[in-house]
C-alpha cells in the first residue's frame, strides 16, 4: 500500500508493482485506518511518499498504524534530500526507497521486504485446512508471490495464480508435478537439499534456478515452511532481474577494477577531496604509497599555487580536462592533466579523477613550436631577400631606362619596371601579412595605383576599394592584369599634353570579385576590337584572365571602361 498526499506522485511506482504482479493501492494519509489494512489480508508493506512535503504528524500517524498492524514501513524520498533523511532516520521507519535510483532497485527492495515479512510471519501460519473461511484462502489466491503446497514427497497439491504466472504452467499442469520437474538438471542437488532442510527443521530459504514451461531459465527466491508432516508451503517470487543486476554489477566491478589498475594513468575516487580509493598508477605517478594516499587530500599532489583553481573546477563539477602542474612526494614537478566525473560509490555520489603525466606531450609541443618559429623565421628571411632582389632588379631597369637613347626602348623598360614593381609590392604585402599566403587585395590595388601615378603627373588616379582577403597566387595574376590595363590607359587614352582621370573600384558581388577600371580619355579608335587586337599587353591580359576563369568586358563610351569579374576559386 502506497500513501501519498498526491496519489499521482506514486502512479509510476504503482504501475511498476502492478507489472511485477503485485496488487497495489495508493491512498492519501487521511484515508489510512486499521480497518482498511485488515481489509487487505495479503498486505505486507506500507510505503509513505515524503518527496513533496514533510509533516511530522502525518509520519507519526502512519507509523502508528504500521506498528499496530505489524507491517514494515518504508519512506520514499530523493537521495539528495538530506533534510528529510535527517528528520526520519531516527524514527520508526524500516528504511528508504530513493526516487532517483533505477526501477530495478525499487522492485528489489519491495521483494526483499516481502521476504522479510514472510520470514517473520510464516511460522505462525496455521494449517491450510484450518484457515478455510478465515481469510487465508483469499490471501492464497491473491498473494503477489507464487505459493506452492506440496506433500512429503515433493509433489504439488495446490498452487495459486501467481505460481502459474511465474512458472508458465496452468494449475492443472502443475498439480501432480514434482518440485524437480521445474528445476534444471544442474540445480537438482540444491533443490533436494533445500526440501530436506524444510522437512528436518520446519523452514528454509534459498535462491534456486528454475525452468519455465517455455524453456527459459530464471531464478526464484523460495521461503518454505512445514505446515504438517504431509504438507509443506513454498513462497516463491521471481528474482531473475535482481540476479541479472548482480551479475552485471559483478562484471561492472571487474571492469572498474581493471580500469583502475590500468597502467596508463593515475585514478583516484575522492569525496570533497579526501581520497577513498586509488590505483597503482597514481602511486607510481606521485611517489606516494596506496596507504599514504587513502584518506589524504587529493589536491596535495597538485602544485600549491594551482590547487585552489583546480579545486574550484572540480567542486563546480566541471567535466572538461584541466592542465595544471603536479607535485610528487619528492617535491619534483611535472605537467599534469586531470579530468573528473561524478560516480556512485558505496551509495553516495563522489568524484573519480584521472591524473595523467603529460610531460612527453608538452615536450613534443615545445619542439613543434620551436620548429614552427624556426620555419617562420626562415620564411621571413627568404621573403626579405626576395624583396631586396626585386629592389635590385628595379634599380637596374631604371638605370638602363635613364641611359637609353631610344624612346621606344625607354617605353619598353618602363612597362617592365611597372610589372616588376607590381610583383615587388605583392611580396611586401606577403612579408607584412599575419595570415600566411593571404594578402589584402584592397591594399594591393592601392599600391598599384601609386605605381601608375608615378608614370604621369598629368593623370589623376582615384580608387574606391573595399577590404578583401585573397590568396597570393591569384593576387599576383590580378596585379599583372591591372598594371597592363592601367599603363595602357596612361599611354593611349589621353591626347599628349592633356590631363585626365582614371578610376579604379573593387567590389564583392555575392562570391565574385568585380574590378572596375575607367578613364575619361578619347576611347578606342573607330573600328577597334579588343578581342582582335594583336598587341602583346592585351594578349597577356586575356591569357591571365583565362587562368582566373574571369570574364573581361570592355566598353568605349566617354573613355574606356573595363569590367573584370573574377569568380570564387573552386
Amino acid at each position: 500500500m502506497m500513501i501519498a498526499s498526491d496519489s499521482s506522485s506514486v502512479h509510476d511506482y504503482a504501475g511498476m508493482l502492478g507489472d511485477a504482479g503485485y496488487l497495489t493501492e495508493a491512498i492519501t494519509p487521511d484515508k489510512l485506518s486499521l480497518q482498511l489494512i485488515r481489509a487487505h489480508p495479503g498486505l505486507f508493506l506500507l510505503i509513505l511518499d515524503l518527496s513533496f512535503e514533510y509533516d511530522n504528524g502525518m509520519v507519526q500517524s502512519v507509523s502508528r498504524f504500521a506498528r499496530e498492524a505489524a507491517l514494515p514501513l518504508l519512506y520514499l524520498v530523493d537521495s539528495t534530500d538530506t533534510f528529510l533523511i535527517e528528520q526520519t532516520e531516527a524514527g520508526p521507519g524500516d528504511g528508504y526507497i530513493f526516487r532517483d535510483l533505477p526501477g530495478e532497485f525499487f522492485l528489489a527492495t519491495v521483494k526483499m521486504m516481502q521476504g522479510r515479512f514472510l520470514k517473520i510471519h510464516s511460522p505462525s501460519i496455521p494449517s491450510f485446512e484450518s484457515e478455510q473461511g478465515h481469510g487465508f484462502d483469499t490471501y492464497f489466491r491473491l498473494a503477489p508471490s507464487g505459493i506452492f503446497i506440496t506433500d512429503e514427497k515433493g509433489r504439488y497439491l495446490e498452487v495459486n495464480a501467481e505460481a502459474c504466472q511465474v512458472s508458465g504452467y496452468s494449475e492443472e499442469e502443475l498439480v501432480g508435478m514434482r518440485i524437480l520437474d521445474l528445476i534444471p538438471d544442474g540445480a537438482h542437488e540444491a533443490a533436494t537439499a533445500h526440501f530436506a532442510s524444510v522437512v528436518e527443521t520446519g523452514r528454509a530459504e534459498a535462491e534456486i534456478p528454475f525452468s519455465r514451461k517455455d524453456g527459459e531459465r530464471r531464478y526464484w527466491s523460495v521461503s518454505s515452511v512445514r505446515l504438517s508432516d504431509e504438507r509443506y508451503m513454498d513462497f516463491v517470487y521471481d528474482v531473475t532481474s535482481r540476479k541479472q543486476m548482480e551479475e552485471k554489477l559483478v562484471a561492472s566491478e571487474a571492469r572498474f577494477k581493471a580500469l583502475c589498475e590500468a597502467p596508463f594513468g593515475g585514478i583516484a575516487i575522492h569525496d570533497k577531496g579526501v581520497v577513498l580509493a586509488c590505483n597503482d598508477g597514481l602511486c607510481s605517478l606521485t611517489g606516494f604509497s596506496r596507504e599514504e594516499l587513502i584518506g589524504m587530500d587529493a589536491f596535495l599532489v597538485i602544485a600549491e599555487e594551482q590547487r585552489e583553481r583546480v579545486r574550484q573546477k572540480i567542486e563546480d563539477q566541471e567535466s572538461k580536462p584541466c592542465s595544471t602542474e603536479g607535485l610528487r612526494k619528492d617535491g619534483s614537478r611535472y605537467p599534469l592533466r586531470i579530468e573528473s566525473r561524478n560516480v556512485l560509490y558505496d551509495g553516495r555520489r563522489v568524484r573519480v579523477t584521472e591524473f595523467r603525466d603529460i610531460t612527453s606531450r608538452k615536450t613534443a609541443e615545445m619542439v613543434l613550436q620551436d620548429s614552427v618559429k624556426e620555419k617562420e623565421t626562415n620564411l621571413r628571411e627568404l621573403q626579405h631577400r626576395v624583396k631586396n632582389s626585386f629592389g635590385v632588379i628595379l634599380s637596374l631597369i631604371n638605370f638602363k631606362q635613364d641611359a637609353a637613347n631610344s624612346e621606344s626602348v625607354r617605353s619598353v623598360l618602363s612597362d617592365i619596371s611597372a610589372r616588376v614593381r607590381v610583383l615587388s609590392d605583392l611580396y611586401c604585402l606577403l612579408y607584412r601579412s599575419r595570415e600566411r599566403g593571404q594578402v589584402a587585395l584592397n591594399e594591393y590595388v592601392e599600391m598599384i595605383a601609386n605605381t601608375v601615378r608615378l608614370l604621369s603627373a598629368r593623370i589623376a588616379v582615384r580608387t574606391k576599394v573595399r577590404e578583401v582577403q585573397i590568396d597570393a597566387k591569384r593576387a599576383s595574376t590580378i596585379g599583372l592584369i591591372l598594371i597592363e590595363l592601367l599603363t595602357n590607359s596612361v599611354k593611349h587614352a589621353f591626347v599628349e599634353g592633356d590631363s585626365g582621370t582614371i578610376e579604379i573600384a573593387l567590389e564583392a558581388e555575392q562570391e565574385d570579385l568585380v574590378i572596375d577600371i575607367r578613364d575619361n580619355g578619347q576611347g578606342f579608335p573607330e573600328g577597334f576590337s579588343l578581342e582582335e587586337s594583336t598587341g602583346f599587353g592585351l594578349a597577356l591580359v586575356y591569357g591571365m584572365a583565362a587562368q582566373l576563369k574571369a570574364k573581361l568586358e570592355c566598353l568605349s563610351e566617354s573613355g574606356i571602361h573595363y569590367i573584370l569579374r573574377i569568380p570564387a576559386p573552386c
